[in-house]
């Protein structure tokens, strides 16, 4: 079967992507390019690492979450958020989202016997870092892996996708992986300079930035990022995307699954990017594609959940 194409780019403003500031900045990065492409490249790497903040805390969530603090090496510590018991399901948020995006999940999850598990991202939700990058979150996916047995699968959204590829790629160990309106890693950097109307030059620019700010770490981005590499991976993949997806187009994401050879690609229509992750028929098909338990287990765990939400308070 051939490939998909990679689909044609429109300069559309995928604002919910990008903090609003971005927006107000387009119009001086393309003066600051026109006087000096080099400036105009400096502001837009500048702005290429800072993620949207969504409002809002997961701890605030109900069904009230049990806390995980995982202290890094750095002296920080990582949150992560869970709720129920059972084999561990890790949900990765996009760029400029939080891990209150996981709440559809959390009830479905909770009557499977499965343990949801999120968190908010550096530079995401309550962290106050500003600027973050894929493989800073990767990390933090690989400290959880570390630290807390039993992950049995990760289910991320957009940009998410990209990160736990990442994740695994560095050795994370899951059954399967669950990607909801994954983008295509090579057209990261060519949506965001159609999003900011760069020139070529300033694109050029931009491009050499990035590899100056990965250089230290040993990682060539082209590479380490790109699609065919990450695809390299061997793990059991869901893909599930929407028609009406105007961030990140439906041939987009069958590219994704088609490279990843993904054992399902499930098709939604009428939610777009974001409203997919309450969308039925996404829920229903990850919850199903992650539990790979006898039907006996699943039965036992569903019971289990019913005593818990029938206890009184």
């Amino acid at each position: 079967m051939n490939a998909p194409k990679r689909p044609v780019l429109e300069n559309r403003p995928h604002q919910s992507l990008i903090p609003r500031e971005i927006v107000f900045l387009r119009h001086l990065v393309s003066v600051m390019s026109a006087i000096s492409p080099r400036l105009g490249a400096y502001l837009t790497s500048f702005l290429y690492f800072v993620p949207k903040k969504s409002k809002g805390r997961i701890g605030a969530m109900s069904p009230e979450p049990e806390l995980i603090e995982i202290p890094t090496e750095h002296g920080k510590v990582h949150r992560f958020y869970a709720w129920g018991q059972g084999p561990t399901v890790l949900f990765v948020h996009g760029w400029g989202g939080s891990g209150r995006q996981c709440r559809h999940l959390i009830k479905p999850a909770l009557e499977a016997g499965l343990r949801l598990v999120t968190f908010d991202a550096p530079a995401h939700g309550e962290n106050k870092e500003r600027t973050t990058s894929g493989l800073c979150i990767a990390g933090c996916i690989k400290q959880f892996a570390a630290a807390q047995p039993g992950l049995e699968a990760i289910v991320a959204h957009s940009f998410g996708g990209i990160v736990a590829l990442m994740a695994i790629n560095d050795g994370v160990k899951v059954s399967s992986l669950a990607l909801v309106a994954p983008p295509d890693p090579d057209l990261v950097v060519t949506k965001f300079a159609a999003l900011l109307r760069l020139s070529d030059e300033t694109v050029m620019h931009h491009k050499r930035l990035i590899e100056k700010r990965f250089k230290p770490l040993g990682v060539n981005p082209w590479v380490a990022f790109s699609l065919q590499r990450l695809a390299a991976t061997k793990v059991r993949t869901l893909v599930i995307h929407d028609r009406a997806d105007e961030e990140i187009e439906l041939e987009e994401g069958r590219r994704v699954a088609h490279v990843l050879r993904a054992s399902c690609h499930l098709v939604t229509t009428g939610y777009g990017h974001q409203r997919v992750l309450a969308s039925p028929e996404a829920i229903a098909g990850v919850i199903e594609f992650v539990d790979k338990r006898p039907a006996s287990a699943k039965a036992g765990a569903s019971r289990a959940a019913d005593v818990v939400q029938e206890a009184p308070h």
